[in-house]
């Protein structure tokens, strides 16, 4: 049985697509994600948006991101830059190598009892909880926040998501992921990682001897 399953909202999102494409890549790791043009894009935005929200302006290409950058950069109170938050069973700090939970935060502006989450999305809009574990793996760490901000810039769709969280909800925001969390913790303990179709199946997955790869 498996005694620290590590998770994330990717970790989750990635097991929900397809169980069997998470376990092949992530987990026994004999197949490894293929690149994708997106996946690309992301990563050479946000390498940019993390040097550009420390003083170095974004290159010609993404010039237009960085107004909302300014003014990020321009708020008071502490700011921490690409910044990967976990904590341990016990809700503790820990180091990454023991985490059983963890999130990557684009940009945090702290401000005594008061801290703001930043996003940068690239991908299409879609529903998710990520920000609620975010905000729940701070309130862990940084007992003096009250009150949690949070704002996701879905770049794609031009939209600006915003949520507020405070500390009182912090057992109902850790609720919401326990039936994915427990689903993932079957499966390591069962090892039963069942083959599900998806959008990956027809031209992305990995996975060559799946039956529903190329359908």
């Amino acid at each position: 049985m498996q005694q620290n399953v590590c998770w994330s909202p990717a970790i989750l999102n990635s097991f929900a697509t397809c169980p069997q494409r998470f376990y092949r890549t992530q987990v026994l790791c004999d197949t490894k994600n293929l690149p994708s043009a997106a996946a690309d894009y992301s990563n050479q935005f946000h390498e940019l948006l993390g040097q550009a929200l420390v003083g170095n302006p974004f290159p010609k290409r993404f010039a237009r991101f960085q107004r909302v950058v300014d003014i990020v950069r321009g708020l008071p109170g502490k700011h921490l830059v690409c910044k990967t938050l976990c904590v341990d069973r016990q809700m503790k700090p820990c180091s990454l190598d023991k985490a059983w939970v963890k999130t990557t935060i684009d940009c945090v502006v702290a401000n005594g009892r008061e801290a703001v989450l930043f996003f940068w999305k690239t991908g299409q809009k879609e529903p998710s909880d990520a920000s609620k574990l975010s905000a729940a793996i701070y309130f862990c760490l940084n007992h003096e926040s009250v009150t949690i901000h949070v704002r996701t810039f879905w770049l794609r769709a031009g939209v600006v998501e915003k949520e507020t969280f405070t500390r009182d909800q912090l057992p109902e925001l850790w609720r919401t992921f326990v039936p994915a969390y427990r689903r993932l913790l079957e499966a390591h303990e069962t090892g039963v990682w069942k083959a599900t179709p998806c959008g990956f199946c027809k031209k992305y997955c990995e996975v060559k001897d799946c039956r529903f790869n190329g359908v």
